[in-house]
This record gives structure tokens, C-alpha cells and sequence, in this order.
């Protein structure tokens, strides 16, 4: 029982080891890009239109509607708003106006997370007055709107209403292209149950919320200077080698003397040997010595360019791998010991 449990226990250390090695594996692998969420804070229009077509009395804010775009001291004046008594946002008979112009750039490829809206608005007010604005947005300048949200009841002090929030998108997958000022527009409406109520709006903003995926670092790498070497040939010593024996080099025989017989008049004849003087041989320079020889240059091999370090095996991938196989092989060990 002692050895079962032992080899119980050794056997749940190798699972740990191998669990341990998977996940290094799993987290050495890769990784995924860092993200940064942003919001720029509420940005102020610098343009603005009434809606001039089946809304209400087609006028807007026909006061001072660029007070609006700033959070100042003016405010837009809508005076005896709208041709109908209906609270519902899209009826014709309610008075509009467009605000756009944000710069609302954000960096490409971010994902917008959200976008509020900011309105610091009243109304005149008057017993069982009741009134509320409602905004849309639109991302291809006013041809297409989102669902409208409306704001609490408005009162007769200034207020300022948020509508949408950090993480809502209005129901659509924003691109960060539609929130360009050619494309983003903010529409006001204003409801009220009676068509002589006054609208006040002192400041018309918006705030966007967007997640930019951060850039990879990018590592370069340096190598270090390498120190500029020039290579002088060691001078060939020039030895006065004595050349092979050519046909000009062979000194000539040496010429066989004659023999003169001078008769004398005592009947003697004496032989006198006359020999012609040997010349001397001219030495002939052969042509590989007077030809000096081409001292040999040797160029440094050109260097070569160091190429970024080839993605291999993740260091802590390789040491993982290393313990599976370690503990693989206890295990089959183990299995070898005791069965066998």
C-alpha cells in the first residue's frame, strides 16, 4: 500500500510539472496588443442649421443659434416652438436644428466604445406645461439617424442633461471615418404639449469614448561598429635566384687549338700550337627578370549587413517543452520499474 501510494503521489507531481509547462507555452506564445481607452472630453460645434423641412415651424433655434456651440454666457432661443402638441420625437410638427462641426477625429482602426451627448437646456414653463428634447446622430451627414433619446422633463432653470454614456453606441458599430465633420450631425428636436413654449439651449456637446490599440514596439537593432581594418601584404622578399640554364646561358666550346708545322731548315720540324683567345660569353638577362613583379593587393572582405534576429522558439516555449519531455520520460521510467 506504502509503494502504491508513493507511486500515486509521484504521479500527481509529474501532472503539476506538465500542467505548469502548458502553461508557460500557453503564455510564452504571444500576446495580445495592449489597448488604451480615450475620451477627449465634451467638444463645443462650430456649425449649426435649422431643419427647414417638416418640422414644425422650420426655424430651429431662430435665435442666436450659434450660442450653442459654446458653454457662454448666450444661449439659442427657440420662440413658440412647433405646430403640434405631440411628444413623439420623429412628428413632424416639432421644431429641429442640426449641430456638427465637432472634431471628433480619433486614430484610426480604434473602436468606439461610446458617445454622450451633453444638453444645457429649459423652458419657459406654464401650469401642466410639460417639454423635452430629443437627439439623434447620424454618421453620413443627415441621410441616416439613430433611434432618439429623450431627455428628463425639462424645468424652468438651467440644466444640463447627459444623454448616451461611456459605453453605449447607439445601437450601431461605429467607424472612426463616421465621426468626421463631413459625416457626424447632431439633431435637437424640442416636444412640448403646448406650441407656445419657449426652448433655451445654452450649450449643445459631445464626448466620444474610443479604444485605440496601442503600436507594437519595435526594436532595432544597432550592431555594434566594427573598426575599419586594412590588411598591408607583408613585402615578398626579392631573391636573386640563379635563372634555369637556357641556350643563351651555354658558355660555347672552347675552340680546339691548330697545329702550324714551320719546316726548319736543319730538317727539324717543330710544331709550334697556336690557339685562338676564348670569348667571353655575354650573359643574357632572361625576360622574367626584367619584368618587375605586380605587387599583390589584398581588399578587406566586404561587411556585411546585420540582419534582425530571426522569430524563433520562444525561450520560455523551449524551456517548457524541456520539462514535458523530462517528465515524459520519469513517467515511462517509472512504468518500467514498477511493471516490469
Amino acid at each position: 500500500m506504502h509503494d502504491r501510494t508513493r507511486r500515486v503521489l509521484l504521479f500527481l507531481s509529474l501532472l503539476v510539472f506538465i500542467g505548469h509547462s502548458l502553461t508557460l507555452i500557453s503564455h510564452g506564445h504571444g500576446h495580445s496588443a495592449k489597448a488604451l481607452a480615450a475620451a477627449g472630453g465634451f467638444q463645443s460645434c462650430s456649425a449649426t442649421d435649422p431643419v427647414s423641412v417638416d418640422s414644425g415651424d422650420n426655424d430651429g433655434f431662430q435665435e442666436n443659434p450659434f450660442d450653442a456651440c459654446a458653454d457662454g454666457p448666450g444661449f439659442a432661443l427657440d420662440v413658440d416652438s412647433g405646430s403640434s402638441t405631440s411628444m413623439a420625437c420623429r412628428d413632424l410638427g416639432k421644431d429641429r436644428q442640426l449641430f456638427y462641426n465637432y472634431g471628433l477625429a480619433i486614430p484610426a482602426g480604434s473602436v468606439v466604445d461610446g458617445i454622450e451627448v451633453r444638453l444645457d437646456g429649459w423652458f419657459d414653463g406654464g401650469v401642466g406645461a410639460l417639454a423635452r428634447m430629443c437627439i439623434e446622430l447620424s454618421w453620413d451627414g443627415g441621410t441616416t439617424w439613430t433611434a432618439p433619446k429623450m431627455t428628463a422633463l425639462l424645468t424652468t432653470a438651467e440644466t444640463t442633461y447627459i444623454l448616451g454614456s461611456p459605453g453605449d453606441s447607439w445601437g450601431r458599430v461605429w467607424q472612426d471615418t463616421d465621426l468626421l465633420d463631413f459625416n457626424f450631425r447632431v439633431r435637437v428636436t424640442n416636444l412640448a404639449t403646448d406650441i407656445n413654449q419657449d426652448f433655451s439651449l445654452d450649450w449643445a456637446a459631445v464626448q466620444v469614448r474610443y479604444t485605440a490599440e496601442l503600436p507594437e514596439p519595435t526594436a532595432t537593432l544597432s550592431p555594434a561598429p566594427r573598426p575599419s581594418a586594412t590588411l598591408s601584404p607583408a613585402p615578398i622578399p626579392t631573391t636573386a635566384a640563379s635563372p634555369p640554364l637556357g641556350v643563351a646561358d651555354v658558355p660555347p666550346p672552347a675552340p680546339i687549338p691548330t697545329a702550324t708545322v714551320t719546316p726548319s731548315s736543319t730538317g727539324t720540324l717543330t710544331t709550334t700550337a697556336t690557339s685562338t683567345p676564348t670569348p667571353t660569353p655575354t650573359p643574357v638577362t632572361p625576360a622574367w627578370r626584367t619584368t618587375p613583379r605586380p605587387t599583390p593587393t589584398r581588399k578587406p572582405a566586404a561587411k556585411g549587413l546585420v540582419a534582425s534576429p530571426i522569430s524563433g522558439i520562444d525561450p520560455a516555449l523551449g524551456t517548457a517543452l524541456i520539462v514535458v519531455l523530462l517528465c515524459f520520460a520519469a513517467l515511462v521510467a517509472l512504468y518500467v520499474t514498477n511493471y516490469t
